[in-house]
Protein backbone atom coordinates (compact mmCIF):
# COMPACT_ATOMS: atom_id res chain seq x y z
CA UNK A 1 0.00 0.00 0.00
CA UNK A 2 3.00 2.29 0.20
CA UNK A 3 2.72 3.02 -3.53
CA UNK A 4 -0.98 3.82 -3.39
CA UNK A 5 -0.29 7.40 -2.31
CA UNK A 6 1.74 7.82 -5.48
CA UNK A 7 -1.05 6.38 -7.63
CA UNK A 8 -3.36 9.35 -7.13
CA UNK A 9 -2.20 12.67 -8.48
CA UNK A 10 -4.19 15.26 -6.53
CA UNK A 11 -3.39 18.07 -8.93
CA UNK A 12 -5.06 16.46 -11.93
CA UNK A 13 -7.48 14.00 -10.27
CA UNK A 14 -6.12 11.35 -12.62
CA UNK A 15 -4.94 7.91 -11.53
CA UNK A 16 -1.28 7.38 -12.26
CA UNK A 17 1.75 5.75 -10.76
CA UNK A 18 2.81 2.20 -10.10
CA UNK A 19 1.06 -0.78 -8.55
CA UNK A 20 2.87 -4.05 -7.77
CA UNK A 21 0.72 -7.18 -8.04
CA UNK A 22 1.78 -10.64 -6.93
CA UNK A 23 -0.08 -13.83 -7.91
CA UNK A 24 0.50 -17.51 -8.50
CA UNK A 25 1.51 -18.42 -12.05
CA UNK A 26 -1.81 -20.01 -13.06
CA UNK A 27 -3.91 -17.34 -11.35
CA UNK A 28 -1.93 -14.55 -12.99
CA UNK A 29 -1.87 -16.07 -16.45
CA UNK A 30 -5.44 -17.30 -16.34
CA UNK A 31 -7.24 -14.38 -14.70
CA UNK A 32 -5.10 -11.25 -14.39
CA UNK A 33 -3.30 -11.02 -17.73
CA UNK A 34 -6.57 -11.19 -19.71
CA UNK A 35 -7.85 -8.18 -17.72
CA UNK A 36 -4.84 -5.96 -18.37
CA UNK A 37 -5.84 -4.77 -21.86
CA UNK A 38 -9.09 -3.28 -20.55
CA UNK A 39 -7.39 -1.96 -17.40
CA UNK A 40 -4.63 -0.27 -19.41
CA UNK A 41 -7.20 1.27 -21.76
CA UNK A 42 -9.03 2.75 -18.77
CA UNK A 43 -5.93 3.69 -16.73
CA UNK A 44 -3.06 4.28 -19.20
CA UNK A 45 -0.98 6.18 -16.63
CA UNK A 46 -0.76 3.28 -14.18
CA UNK A 47 2.37 1.18 -14.50
CA UNK A 48 1.68 -2.44 -13.53
CA UNK A 49 4.50 -4.46 -12.00
CA UNK A 50 3.37 -8.09 -12.15
CA UNK A 51 5.16 -10.83 -10.24
CA UNK A 52 4.03 -14.39 -11.01
CA UNK A 53 5.51 -16.87 -8.57
CA UNK A 54 4.22 -20.04 -6.97
CA UNK A 55 6.40 -19.54 -3.88
CA UNK A 56 5.06 -17.83 -0.79
CA UNK A 57 6.49 -14.33 -0.76
CA UNK A 58 6.96 -11.80 2.00
CA UNK A 59 4.51 -9.19 0.75
CA UNK A 60 5.86 -6.41 2.94
CA UNK A 61 9.53 -7.06 2.19
CA UNK A 62 8.84 -7.20 -1.56
CA UNK A 63 6.61 -4.10 -1.38
CA UNK A 64 3.63 -5.80 -2.99
CA UNK A 65 0.49 -3.65 -3.16
CA UNK A 66 -1.97 -6.38 -4.18
CA UNK A 67 -1.49 -10.12 -3.75
CA UNK A 68 -3.75 -12.86 -5.03
CA UNK A 69 -3.05 -16.15 -3.27
CA UNK A 70 -4.80 -19.41 -2.49
CA UNK A 71 -5.33 -20.44 1.13
CA UNK A 72 -5.60 -18.77 4.46
CA UNK A 73 -3.67 -15.67 5.43
CA UNK A 74 -1.43 -16.40 8.40
CA UNK A 75 -1.66 -14.06 11.36
CA UNK A 76 -0.53 -10.67 10.15
CA UNK A 77 -1.52 -7.04 9.90
CA UNK A 78 -2.42 -7.53 6.23
CA UNK A 79 -6.02 -7.30 5.06
CA UNK A 80 -7.44 -10.29 3.19
CA UNK A 81 -10.66 -10.57 1.23
CA UNK A 82 -12.07 -13.80 -0.09
CA UNK A 83 -12.55 -13.57 -3.85
CA UNK A 84 -13.44 -17.17 -4.67
CA UNK A 85 -13.46 -20.84 -3.76
CA UNK A 86 -10.69 -23.22 -4.76
CA UNK A 87 -11.84 -26.37 -6.52
CA UNK A 88 -9.74 -29.48 -7.09
CA UNK A 89 -9.86 -32.00 -9.88
CA UNK A 90 -7.58 -34.79 -11.05
CA UNK A 91 -6.56 -34.84 -14.69
CA UNK A 92 -4.46 -36.81 -17.13
CA UNK A 93 -4.15 -36.69 -20.88
CA UNK A 94 -5.96 -39.26 -23.04
CA UNK A 95 -2.50 -40.54 -24.07
CA UNK A 96 -1.56 -41.20 -20.43
CA UNK A 97 -4.88 -42.98 -19.73
CA UNK A 98 -4.51 -45.09 -22.90
CA UNK A 99 -1.00 -46.11 -21.85
CA UNK A 100 -1.33 -46.51 -18.06
CA UNK A 101 -5.06 -47.01 -17.61
CA UNK A 102 -7.54 -45.03 -15.55
CA UNK A 103 -7.41 -45.36 -11.75
CA UNK A 104 -10.72 -46.73 -10.46
CA UNK A 105 -10.14 -45.67 -6.85
CA UNK A 106 -7.88 -43.16 -5.10
CA UNK A 107 -5.82 -46.09 -3.79
CA UNK A 108 -5.00 -47.00 -7.42
CA UNK A 109 -2.90 -43.82 -7.62
CA UNK A 110 -0.07 -45.82 -6.01
CA UNK A 111 0.39 -47.48 -9.42
CA UNK A 112 0.35 -44.22 -11.37
CA UNK A 113 2.68 -41.34 -12.12
CA UNK A 114 1.53 -38.43 -9.96
CA UNK A 115 2.62 -34.89 -10.74
CA UNK A 116 2.88 -32.91 -7.50
CA UNK A 117 3.26 -29.23 -6.66
CA UNK A 118 6.00 -28.70 -4.06
CA UNK A 119 8.01 -25.66 -3.06
CA UNK A 120 10.13 -24.64 -0.09
CA UNK A 121 7.02 -24.03 2.05
CA UNK A 122 4.55 -26.76 1.06
CA UNK A 123 3.96 -29.99 -0.80
CA UNK A 124 0.59 -30.88 -2.27
CA UNK A 125 1.19 -34.62 -2.12
CA UNK A 126 -1.85 -35.19 0.10
CA UNK A 127 -4.79 -35.44 -2.30
CA UNK A 128 -8.29 -35.17 -0.77
CA UNK A 129 -11.16 -37.28 -2.12
CA UNK A 130 -14.84 -37.23 -1.18
CA UNK A 131 -16.56 -40.58 -0.65
CA UNK A 132 -20.08 -41.37 -1.84
CA UNK A 133 -21.27 -40.55 1.69
CA UNK A 134 -19.71 -37.07 1.45
CA UNK A 135 -16.82 -37.81 3.80
CA UNK A 136 -13.44 -36.38 2.78
CA UNK A 137 -10.45 -38.70 2.98
CA UNK A 138 -6.95 -38.07 1.79
CA UNK A 139 -4.37 -40.13 -0.01
CA UNK A 140 -0.66 -39.42 0.24
CA UNK A 141 0.67 -39.84 -3.30
CA UNK A 142 4.23 -40.56 -4.31
CA UNK A 143 5.42 -37.96 -6.81
CA UNK A 144 6.86 -39.18 -10.08
CA UNK A 145 7.69 -35.52 -10.77
CA UNK A 146 7.38 -32.56 -8.44
CA UNK A 147 7.83 -28.90 -9.32
CA UNK A 148 7.29 -25.47 -7.84
CA UNK A 149 5.66 -24.22 -11.03
CA UNK A 150 1.94 -24.85 -11.45
CA UNK A 151 1.95 -24.06 -15.18
CA UNK A 152 4.63 -26.73 -15.70
CA UNK A 153 2.44 -29.26 -13.85
CA UNK A 154 -0.46 -28.65 -16.22
CA UNK A 155 1.86 -28.76 -19.23
CA UNK A 156 3.40 -32.06 -18.06
CA UNK A 157 -0.04 -33.63 -17.54
CA UNK A 158 -1.08 -32.43 -21.02
CA UNK A 159 2.08 -34.04 -22.41
CA UNK A 160 1.09 -37.43 -20.97
CA UNK A 161 3.56 -37.54 -18.09
CA UNK A 162 1.04 -38.33 -15.35
CA UNK A 163 -1.94 -37.34 -13.25
CA UNK A 164 -2.17 -33.87 -11.72
CA UNK A 165 -4.37 -32.37 -9.01
CA UNK A 166 -5.32 -28.86 -10.13
CA UNK A 167 -8.21 -26.41 -10.22
CA UNK A 168 -10.37 -27.29 -13.27
CA UNK A 169 -10.33 -23.63 -14.32
CA UNK A 170 -6.68 -24.03 -15.29
CA UNK A 171 -7.03 -27.05 -17.56
CA UNK A 172 -6.79 -26.05 -21.18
Amino acid sequence: LNNMGRVIDDTQGKLKGSVKISASVLMGQGFLVPLFRSFRATYPDIHIVLSLDDENVDLLATQVDIAIRVGRLPDSSLIARKVGEKQWGWYASPDYINTKGEPATPQDLADHDCLVFANSMTSRSHWPFKSASGETNGIEVQAAISTDNSRALVDMASAGLGIVMVDPLFIR
